[in-house]
This record gives structure tokens, sequence and C-alpha cells, in this order.
């Protein structure tokens, strides 16, 4: 470990570059599904992420951030073109679905991201599966329906 990796800290920055790369990459993945299914391909990474254990070292790299500006940051480098593939896409994806963004596609993505950690801490805290996918469910209903409001005005 050392001949690659001097220091501890060098070695989990490496880890949370990669983890998060992997992360982000199977997240944008899922949204290039079209309409209904990119939603449930997203849940399913979400789901997979779960039981790989793979969600709950991205939590834990992104608690161990808060105190390492050198994590954060090596964070925020692969989470920056998570967020800019999904601005990208959501437009198109709302028009699948019959709407269009309730909000700027930018706070829209923030949204998602954010929601989409949380059904996958949940998941990983023992939430029961069925509460937490009625939720993302909800969660869509309620951002399309939104958006369906928006294009009537």
């Amino acid at each position: 470990m050392y001949y690659h990796f001097s220091t501890k800290e060098k070695l989990l920055r490496a880890a949370a570059g990669r983890l998060a790369g992997a992360r982000a990459r199977d997240r944008a993945k899922a949204f290039r599904s079209r309409g209904l299914s990119a939603l449930d391909e997203h849940w399913r990474f979400i789901e997979e992420g779960v039981a790989s254990r793979s969600e709950q070292a991205w939590h834990d790299v992104v608690v161990l951030s808060r105190n390492d500006r050198a994590v954060a940051v090596e964070i925020e480098k692969v989470r920056e073109p998570e967020w800019r593939a999904l601005v990208q896409r959501l437009p198109e994806l709302f028009l699948e679905l019959g709407s269009v963004p309730p909000a700027p596609v930018e706070e829209v993505a923030v949204a998602i991201l954010a929601f989409a950690d949380g059904v996958a801490l949940g998941l990983a805290a023992g939430t029961p599966r069925e509460a937490l996918r009625s939720a993302y469910d909800a969660f869509w209903l309620a951002l399309i329906a939104a958006g369906q409001s928006a294009a009537r005005r």
C-alpha cells in the first residue's frame, strides 16, 4: 500500500475518487434509458450500490470529507460531471415523461441527487425497501405533476 500511496490521506483520496467515479458513472448510465425505464434503472443502481455496500462506503467518505478538504475536492471533481450530465438529460427525460422540469434544471438535478442519496442511506439503514420505493416513486410523480402544472401556465 505504501508503495503506491505514501500516506493514509493519499490512499483515502484515491479511494474517494474511484468510489465517486464508479457511482457517478452508474447513475449517469441509468438516466440514458428512456422515460420510466430511466427511473427504474436509477432505482436498480441505488439498490445494487446498497447491496454491494459501495453506498455505505460512499457516505462514509462523504462524512470523512468534512474534515479533509482534499477528499472533499476529490468528491466534487466527480460529483460535478454527474450533476452536469443530469442537468443535460433532464429536459428530454421530462418530455419523455409528458412533463417539463418544474424548476430550473440545475435545481431539480440537485434535488434528485440529494433525494437519491437519502434513499440509499435509508436502504442501507434497513428501512423497508417497499416504503423507500414508494417514496422514490412519489418523489418522481410530484416532480412530473409539478412540471405539468408549470407547463399549463
